[in-house]
């Protein structure tokens, strides 16, 4: 039995070619015999091989090389049969017997002789993880997976990450490529299941149709079971609709695949509902309760759209989340005295404004700004490189502003600058707005600081919080206030984050001076 002698569509050989050659040429630049004679070299080294596989597609090949009989219809191999198949290592001919091709025999048994058996299965329990995940969420971004699965798994960063950038079997079903991100305003590494390929742009739209934050808590098991099977069958309402699917008078195979995009989109599923009803085989059969069971099966399904959550969880998270709103919402009062007044507030800006602009002529920094000091209305987007200069050496050029002191100020100024150098710029979150000051936290403690000119909380408003800002923290006056630059990122956060943050913010020390 030859590879080149069984009737594969170029399509079918294309999906493999261009799964296992990252640099692989256009559908229509490359012919189906080409195609296959690069399957058998990629093949050829018996590493490739054993990449390839899991510890049960490793088994069954093992069952074949010692001639086990295995029947065509057998369930227990389901899985292995399947994928197997797709990847051109076993193949069957008129009588449905499986057997190795003749050009991939010899790489197959030799791999079967080298593989170590304890390292496949450590590989597979990574994979299990991570491409079930893929299936579930559609796309993800690939550095915060390698933190997430790293500290699930009890693995070390640079093991995950070697796996991800480097394992055949993750590659073959996970394309991994740079996409532009808008809450980072660049491109940045993301992963994203080839079979949803066709299906990526209307995944974004229905996460930001349902945008909620975080995910799921992360359930092993059930990635495990999505990554063999598509389906929980752990979960008895949905192995119970795919018992009675599969029962049905027709091939109810052949509904599978749209029933996964419809679940990954969460879309509406009477169109679903309708090309079932207008299958010949089933239009005088009655669908009522079948309909309902889906119904209840596609409630307990993981949603990529709903990042990570079934439609059941979700609706559970939106009525929590709406009641926790609306208690916070009754229960806050407002911000009284929490920012320095005008008057302060032009006093801080004078300095900080002399200080950037005596960085921006002393360095070169932004040369299409001119002037700083005492202008109004100055874009916020030219003045942020200028800070972050100021930060990267902030003692240095404070120090060298004190001595040419070029607005002449008086020692009594001099010196509220000289506590600039004290002033830190990061990431925090906004935790919560009190009468007199504003709580931020940073990753160790919690900040209590001032506005400038208005209360934060006519800046950001109340039901935005908790929400991450990157700013600059400073001494004046005796407080700690913010530069009165913001700039915040468009992340929505659930329930438990902001529980979370409350949590922090109760729990930790508060700090009133730098």
């Amino acid at each position: 039995m030859k590879i080149v002698d069984n009737p594969y569509k170029k399509e079918f050989v294309f999906d493999l070619y261009s799964r296992i050659y990252p640099k692989f040429k256009e559908y229509d630049k490359i012919t189906r015999k080409k195609m296959l004679e690069k399957i058998i070299e990629f093949y050829s080294d018996y590493n490739n091989i054993i990449d390839m596989c899991t510890y049960r597609e490793i088994k069954f090949l093992k069952r074949m090389a010692n001639r086990e009989e295995i029947n065509y219809d057998d369930e227990r191999f389901k899985f292995e049969k399947a994928s197997l198949i797709k990847k051109m290592l076993v193949g069957y001919n008129e009588k449905y017997e499986y057997d190795f091709y003749d050009e991939l025999k010899e790489p197959i048994l030799l791999a079967l002789s080298k593989v170590k058996m304890s390292g496949v299965k450590k590989k597979t329990e990574l994979n299990e993880f991570l491409i079930g995940f893929y299936k579930v969420m559609g796309n993800f971004l690939i550095y915060p997976l390698i933190n997430i699965t790293s500290s699930l798994l009890k693995l070390d960063d640079r093991v995950v990450f070697d796996h991800v950038f480097n394992n055949k079997l993750f590659n073959y079903y996970v394309m991994i490529y740079d996409k532009y991100m808008e809450v980072y305003d660049k491109e940045v590494p993301i992963g994203l299941y080839i079979g949803y390929f066709h299906y990526e742009e209307e995944l974004d739209e229905a996460r930001k149709e349902y945008a909620i934050g975080g995910t799921q808590t992360f359930d092993l098991g059930e990635y495990i079971n999505i990554f063999y099977d598509d389906f929980n069958f752990d979960n008895k309402i949905v192995k119970k609709f795919y018992k009675e699917l599969m029962d049905l008078p027709f091939f109810g195979f052949t509904v599978l695949k749209p029933i996964r995009i419809f679940a990954l989109l969460n879309k509406d599923r009477e169109s679903l509902k309708d090309s079932i009803m207008n299958v010949p085989a089933l239009i005088n059969y009655p669908l009522g309760d079948f309909f309902k069971l889906m119904d209840q099966a596609m409630d307990e399904m993981p949603s990529g759209a709903l990042n990570g959550m079934c439609p059941r969880e979700y609706r559970e998270k939106l009525k929590e989340q709406e009641e926790y709103e609306f208690k916070r919402e009754i229960e806050y009062t407002g911000q009284k005295d929490a920012c320095l007044g005008e008057m302060k507030a032009k006093g801080f800006y004078n300095l900080y404004f002399s200080l950037l602009e005596y960085v921006n002529n002393k360095y070169h920094v932004n040369t299409s700004v001119k002037k700083i000091y005492k202008q109004e209305q100055l874009d916020p987007n030219q003045l942020m490189p200028i800070i972050e200069y100021l930060f990267e050496d902030k003692e240095k050029i404070i120090d060298a502003y004190l001595k040419d002191n070029p607005h002449n100020f008086d020692s009594e100024d001099l010196e509220k600058v000289s506590k600039f150098k004290q002033g830190i710029r990061e990431m925090f979150t906004i935790a919560k707005y009190e009468e007199d000051y504003t709580a931020v936290l940073s990753s160790d403690r919690v900040y209590m600081i001032k506005g400038l000119n208005s209360n934060i909380d006519e800046v950001i408003p109340y039901h935005d919080i908790p929400c991450i800002v990157t700013t600059s923290l400073f001494p004046y006056d005796g407080v700690i206030v913010y530069d009165g630059l913001l700039s915040t990122y468009p992340i929505s956060m659930g329930t438990s984050f902001v529980k979370m943050v409350e949590k922090e913010y109760n729990e930790d020390m508060k700090y009133y001076h730098l």
